[in-house]
């Protein structure tokens, strides 16, 4: 698409009318419906770059050396890209804990949780924009205020809304080069523009630039089809099948697009082994008649931010899922776009086959893994036999250090006792000692473990942050960690 610029009281005039005027003459009857589509086309005002040439579209506020925390605005470090309006990043200066940023004035359509058109396209623009400029230029967090002061949260309580501001190739640039991303998203047709009046400055170039990508029919207003949503119907499918061909590829370097399921709708049975971090660990048992063997393959399923009724979360509940397999980009494969509603209304909604209190024979328990923290060694191919599964660490752990996690919850530094190998616990919640005599109780710092032993049991997983793989065991019940002294 050639991008020259036009003149922006056009396109008010425009908006005045509400109908392009044509330059020629009222087409006649006779002239035919095709020729006025084409006659409309080619009377499409030249697209104007607001991102880049409109000086309304500034960060008025000196970024340098501020904190985000304390004053609203920070230079920041990508950690990571979640979908279209949403990432995480760090500040450069003062608290270095993870900023979660959900992007003022926009709404991409879905790409975790749930799967929408234009999802995909959306959250890989943006990422795009935003490793660029981590890895070549800059990348400045403001608030949605005028002036300096204390960033605000979004409805969730756990993301800060916020603007964000990038060159893709100067570092340290100056404020006049800086351009704003949250417009950038609404002028190439990925986001209608939501209300961005707590910057007033920002209204009619907002506005502007939604009208012309809903103009030119840019991607959420075009009748293309998405090419990166899924389509076709769900066909069933083995967790082992789909797990051993995943651990293939994490053996011998492959990439996840390699993966035969990849993006493929899918319906998959098994027992929920664990529930944690928004994730299901759907188990599945697979029994070989002619061997005697017995085998358990475990799958993620990622069932979205809002909240999932517990009959579809509860352990040994035994479950049909249908969705779509996919990569998440800090956590690996998982199972996305399904749908867990208390009241089943779509057309690929979860089953529950047996509940917890049905389960009867091996095939439908969930299965615990006893390890010693050494079968968890990354750096041999054995960890594998263990992803995603639920263990049972049986060394005696000694936790040695830790951090808190930016929202609730901790990581933990633990130790085998002789000191021959070491791990993390990512806890998601607050620990509560004594659940039953003192339930108000709950440990909100990681320095109450530090010195003691403990046991315990969850899935092992792993994060990618930077670009680097860290592998860690997440329980998901109070019950999965026993302070032994």
């Amino acid at each position: 698409m050639k991008k020259i610029k036009f003149a922006s009281i056009f396109l008010a005039l425009f908006l005045s009318l509400g109908t392009l005027v044509s330059c020629h003459d009222t087409p006649s009857n006779t002239t035919s419906q095709d020729e006025q589509n084409t006659s409309q086309t080619s009377e499409l005002p030249e697209f104007f770059d607001y991102v880049h040439e409109d000086e309304r579209a500034r960060l008025q506020l000196d970024y340098k050396g501020r904190g985000f925390f304390e004053e609203g605005i920070a230079e920041v470090e990508l950690k990571t890209c979640i979908d279209g309006d949403t990432a995480h990043f760090v500040s450069k200066v003062g608290d270095n804990s993870t900023i979660k940023v959900r992007f003022y004035g926009i709404d991409t359509p879905e790409s975790t949780g749930q799967f929408e058109d234009w999802g995909f396209p959306a959250k890989y623009f943006t990422q795009e924009k935003l490793e660029n400029a981590a890895a070549n230029g800059t990348i400045v967090v403001s608030t949605p205020l005028v002036d300096y002061g204390e960033p605000e949260k979004d409805s969730t309580g756990s993301r800060y809304v916020g603007v964000v501001w990038i060159n893709e190739t100067v570092k340290n640039a100056p404020m006049d080069q800086l351009y704003c991303l949250n417009l950038w998203i609404v002028q190439e047709g990925y986001s209608a523009s939501k209300s961005v009046d707590k910057v007033p400055y920002l209204v009619d170039v907002f506005l502007e630039a939604n009208t012309q990508a809903r103009l030119y029919e840019l991607h959420i207003y075009s009748d293309d089809i998405d090419p990166y949503m899924p389509t076709g119907d769900y066909q069933t499918a083995s967790i082992k099948a789909i797990m051993d061909e995943q651990k293939e590829l994490m053996k011998n370097g492959g990439d996840y697009e390699d993966h035969s399921y990849y993006m493929a709708n899918v319906s998959v049975t098994g027992t929920v082994v664990a529930f944690a971090e928004h994730i299901v660990y759907l188990q599945e048992y697979v029994n070989d008649d002619e061997t005697g063997t017995e085998e358990w393959a475990t799958i993620p399923i990622f069932v979205g931010m809002a909240a999932v009724p517990p009959k579809f979360t509860t352990i040994n509940t035994y479950l049909n899922v249908l969705g779509t397999v996919g990569i998440s980009d800090d956590h690996g494969l998982q199972i996305s776009d399904v749908q867990m509603h208390p009241i089943p209304y779509g057309d690929h909604e979860t089953t529950v086959l047996q509940g917890p209190n049905e389960i009867v024979g091996t095939e439908f328990e969930a299965h615990i893994f006893d390890v010693k923290s050494t079968d968890l060694d990354h750096s041999t191919d054995k960890y594998l036999d263990y992803l995603y599964q639920k263990v049972r660490i049986t060394d005696d752990l000694l936790v040695t250090g830790g951090y808190n996690a930016d929202d609730a919850g901790y990581t933990l530094y633990v130790t085998e006792r002789n000191a021959n190998y070491s791990f993390n616990i990512s806890v998601p919640w607050y620990f509560k000692p004594d659940p039953v005599n003192n339930p108000s109780y709950s440990v909100t710092d990681y320095s109450y473990f530090v010195g003691k032993h403990i046991s315990v049991q969850g899935v092992y997983s792993y994060y990618i942050y930077n670009g680097s793989t860290h592998y860690l065991v997440i329980p998901g019940l109070n019950s999965d960690i026993v302070v032994v002294d």
